[in-house]
């Protein structure tokens, strides 16, 4: 087990190992199914090809030594079974987490897993952990990779798949982003469906959206409610009252209903980029009911703004 820290001095994770007589390694190694747990990429084949790379380490650098003073093991029950999980989120990677602590610690100075979902999701992933690490002067080794931040070498390589990260990042939200304005263009909906839709494909195999026979009708008595009584908070309090309950079983809030009341899509429109485009799905709500919902919250928010509002809300206030 880790026991004792030392103090650091202000220098770079390359320059840094050269002074130290004992290179202190963390290994991580974990299975994301119960296959590789019992075959192949077991942990026990892990821990020995951690093991040799520090021992090819501490022979490559003599004397300086190269020690792995723990080996983690993120998916061993406490009565020793190997069980495969899958952690997509940085809450579930137990074995970083305390890779971290132990680094913030200064009480380990190297990081090493096999393989690069020993750790990270992406290489993206990898590239901000290790910068984490870095802040530390904790170096992270990826041997299926070959990156090893404690060298020069390594440091290129993590550059280069830093660079080649960024560049594939931004070809994708350029995609993405013209992905979406073709669609937009060609009436197809973005997004979740707005209550009172649901998803389906057209004769082309394209997503659309065709009223729900269900919550459509909790649409039109929204409109209905707000046009007769001007005040949301009074729609809320009907529908709670008739005992409508939303898609997930829950009640409707206020601001669900102020949404639902404000979303264009329910008149077969959408925005996107500042820009209103036409859909091809079938409208729950006219312009002309559109229009008059508009005016009233317009009316109802400069109200709310209003001087003579406020000060009556004070003189209630000073009367109570």
């Amino acid at each position: 087990m880790v026991k004792k820290s030392r103090k650091w001095n202000k220098v770079t994770t390359i320059h840094h190992f050269k002074n130290l007589k004992t290179v202190r390694v963390f290994g991580i190694a974990r299975v994301s199914t119960d296959k590789q747990a019992k075959h192949g990429e077991s942990l026990e084949h892990q821990r020995e090809v951690i093991t040799n790379w520090a021992r090819a380490k501490a022979s490559i650098n003599s004397p300086q030594e190269w020690r792995l003073v723990e080996f983690y093991v993120e998916n061993e029950d406490r009565d020793g079974a190997k069980r495969g999980r899958t952690a997509t989120k940085r809450a579930g990677r137990l074995g970083l987490a305390k890779a971290l602590e132990l680094a913030k610690a200064r009480l380990i100075d190297v990081i090493v897993v096999t393989k690069l979902d020993r750790i990270a999701r992406n290489v993206k992933d990898y590239i901000e952990i290790s910068a984490e690490f870095n802040e530390t002067e904790v170096a992270l080794v990826c041997l299926d990779l070959d990156i090893d931040t404690s060298t020069p070498d390594g440091q290129m390589i993590m550059r280069n798949h830093a660079n080649l990260a960024q560049w594939q990042a931004e070809r994708i939200a350029q995609y993405s982003i013209e992905t979406a304005k073709r669609h937009v263009q060609q009436g197809r909906p973005l997004g979740p469906p707005p209550q009172g839709y649901r998803v389906v494909k057209d004769g082309n195999g394209k997503h659309t959206l065709v009223p729900d026979p269900v919550y459509r009708k909790h649409v039109e008595l929204i409109d209905k409610l707000y046009l007769t009584f001007q005040s949301i908070d009074r729609v809320v309090l009907e529908l709670h009252k008739k005992g409508y309950k939303t898609p997930r079983a829950k009640t409707y809030s206020k601001p669900q209903v102020s949404r639902m009341l404000q979303n264009i899509r329910y008149m077969g429109r959408q925005e996107y980029d500042g820009e209103v485009y036409d859909g091809n799905w079938p409208a729950l709500r006219s312009e002309t009911t559109q229009g008059k919902i508009e005016q009233i919250l317009n009316r109802n928010r400069k109200n709310r703004r209003s001087p003579n509002r406020i000060i009556g809300m004070f003189i209630s206030f000073k009367a109570c």
